[in-house]
């Protein structure tokens, strides 16, 4: 059977998330508004046949290579198409020291080797055939970046279960329900699957990406890619969150789009995770997501979220904390300072819903 070198792309599919976006008075932040039109305007054009190589097509959430005007390169080669290719072949370069050194210098923090050869021998053959630019090498194998950032997640994670004496191990918060908040293209919700079946535990249990149009389609059709036979239905509309869920041996995947999240019930969520998107939130959007995890927890249920550095007010960690904090009961906190450099400086809080 040969593999395929693109992600699927289903009209009638992409129809239905496009109507889903329209249908519902839902406007999205004003960070992500700019970004809808041109990433559609990609889609159909060149469906997802670039995912790993187009920045436009999965900016702010993607592991393409970002490129940026150079105007020497640009007086050099004054026709648009070659000073585009110039720049693009400019950072690809650049990149390229990165790629196999950012491995090297991750392992002072790595404990769980176990889980990085899981990932590795997982991510190898579909990182080669998208084409994925961003990707580190790791055992001279190809793992697209944000995989790492979801190892370095789960590595602070372990520091705080640790550091502060929390009753609650790793098996606790990962063998129910999972909902990445901003979910990307799914690199999260795939560690966390792959997580699960080496520990043996999550059977029967789903990895829910929600995130907004068009994300939202690009991640079924990258899970669809990986796990063809482990991804159900999308919830698009208010009411198809009662929708039975298919009982299985293992752990399954499942899209939400963002416009319906206010209506979702009965989720059962045991570990929520967020990373950065909070902080790119309004106060509004942020308490209403407090809200929608405090309809849908387990009896049992957390959240892990990631909040990158930063002193603007616009996207200022702080003010999530502070949210955070006066609706669910901190366990602890661990910063990581990116000494080894490669991945995005912030802090992981873990919070008892």
């Amino acid at each position: 059977m040969q593999i395929s070198k693109k992600l699927k792309y289903d009209e009638k599919l992409f129809k239905l998330f496009l109507d889903s976006y329209y249908s519902i008075q839902y406007k999205p932040s004003q960070y992500w508004e700019s970004y809808v039109d041109q990433i559609i305007a990609v889609i159909k054009k060149d469906h997802l046949n670039q995912f790993g190589s187009d920045y436009v097509l999965t900016k702010g959430f993607g592991d393409a290579i970002k490129y940026t005007p150079n105007k020497k390169l640009r007086k050099i080669f004054p026709i648009p198409f070659l000073y585009k290719f110039a720049e693009k072949k400019l950072a690809l370069h650049r990149y390229g020291k990165a790629k196999k050194i950012i491995f090297s210098k991750a392992k002072k923090f790595i404990t769980d080797e176990k889980l990085v050869n899981e990932i590795s021998d997982s991510l190898d053959s579909s990182t080669r055939n998208l084409g994925i630019e961003r990707y580190v090498y790791v055992h001279n194998k190809m793992i697209p970046w944000r995989y790492i950032m979801f190892i370095l997640y789960y590595e602070l994670l372990l520091k705080i279960l640790k550091n502060n004496n929390i009753k609650y191990d790793i098996k606790s918060l990962i063998n129910g329900n999972f909902m990445d908040i901003g979910g990307g293209y799914g690199s999260v919700a795939d560690g966390i699957y792959i997580l699960k079946a080496m520990l043996g535990t999550g059977k029967g249990t789903v990895n829910q990406v929600l995130d907004q149009f068009p994300v939202s389609f690009i991640a079924n059709q990258y899970l669809s890619y990986r796990y063809p036979n482990k991804i159900i239905s999308p919830l698009l509309k208010s009411d198809d969150y009662k929708k039975n869920k298919p009982k299985d041996e293992g752990s399954f995947f499942q899209v939400i789009q963002s416009n319906v999240s206010n209506k979702l019930k009965n989720q059962n969520i045991t570990l929520y995770f967020n990373s950065n998107s909070f902080q790119e939130m309004d106060s509004t959007q942020v308490k209403n997501y407090v809200k929608m995890m405090k309809t849908n927890k387990a009896a049992l249920s957390f959240l892990a979220c990631y909040l990158y550095d930063s002193n603007k007010n616009n996207n200022s960690p702080q003010k999530v904390v502070n949210i955070l904090s006066s609706e669910f009961h901190l366990l602890g906190s661990e910063k990581y300072q990116n000494k080894e450099e490669g991945f995005v400086p912030g802090s992981l809080y873990l919070y008892k819903i």
